[in-house]
């Protein structure tokens, strides 16, 4: 019960602790200040003039290389974007690019969809992993091959409870408002994202297109009825 206390009274843990400025401790209230409202250290901050105040003037000029390494960046996102268009409208056909040999292009909906897991570096680093091959001794071709694949993503009861975990972007409870597979499939969706790539808070990630196809095709619905990556929220 004392240590209790005592963690709770006298935690070294906060800025504002007293006891952060052991030795020596001083009583704040013991020094006089005769100007409370004056008081400073000798140092007097200049209000910035409004008429010759220019917004981001004080940062750092971005130099030549750091533009250089910008504009690869930019050049290289075009020419993914434009690989991935590509694929979408079958100007390379699926055997072209797919290298984990469960690529399928039968229920993708966008371009974003259509990348092999191969491509993706979180995907490989996962089934890279010692867990991973101590499981089931050799490294998986593929990420829907992964030990855990099937028993988190795609079983119909695990899915269900751990709906609770989530929320939707309005911050309410994740529930069913449509189909139940098109509830389990927007779970699983989310659940692979945390097996592969841990917690990404609010941000959202295209999945890969062996998974896009292993998931709607254990959850099937109307082709006309999925969402895709771009729009959806409630799969």
């Amino acid at each position: 019960m004392a240590e209790s206390d005592c963690n709770s009274d006298c935690s070294y843990d906060t800025d504002d602790s007293e006891y952060n400025f052991i030795p020596g401790h001083v009583n704040i209230d013991d020094i006089e200040v005769e100007d409370d409202e004056n008081f400073s250290l000798g140092v007097e901050e200049a209000e910035p003039d409004p008429e010759n105040y220019k917004p981001y003037e004080d940062e750092p000029i971005a130099t030549e290389e750091w533009l250089s390494e910008y504009k690869k960046r930019q050049e290289t996102q075009v020419e993914f974007e434009r690989k991935l268009q590509d694929r979408y409208d079958g100007k390379h056909l699926v055997n072209s690019w797919c290298k984990c040999g469960a690529c399928s292009a039968e229920y993708l909906q966008n371009p974003n969809e259509f990348q092999c897991c191969v491509e993706i570096e979180e995907c490989v680093e996962c089934l890279s992993s010692e867990m991973v091959i101590a499981e089931v001794g050799t490294k998986p071709n593929c990420v829907t091959q992964h030990p855990g694949f099937g028993q988190v993503c795609l079983q119909k009861w695990s899915l269900r409870l751990a709906a609770d975990k989530y929320k939707t972007r309005n911050k309410t409870k994740y529930r069913q408002t449509g189909t139940e597979n098109r509830f389990l499939r927007g779970i699983s969706y989310r659940e692979f994202t945390r097996l592969v790539h841990g917690y990404l808070g609010g941000r959202r990630i295209p999945l890969p297109a062996c998974t896009y196809h292993k998931i709607r095709a254990t959850f099937p619905e109307e082709k006309s009825s999925y969402a895709g990556f771009e729009t959806e929220d409630i799969e």
